[in-house]
């Protein structure tokens, strides 16, 4: 993740003035990783429980 937000920052330093904006930015970087993430995992396992209840068979044999 780290490497990856390099490229943005390096984009968009000659628009941020201040250390105010760039916090602000990293913030939200951070933020929508989190969010991701999040939902991500919740999508994740709700697939896997859907998929053992629907198809129990594929995974005993």
């Amino acid at each position: 993740m780290i490497l990856a937000s390099k490229i943005p920052i390096g984009l968009l330093m000659p628009k941020l003035t201040n250390a105010m904006e760039l916090s602000a930015y990293l913030w939200m970087l951070e933020f929508s990783y989190r969010i991701w993430m999040s939902w991500f995992g919740h999508y994740w396992r709700f697939g896997k429980k859907v998929w053992h209840t629907t198809m129990p068979r594929s995974h005993n044999d």
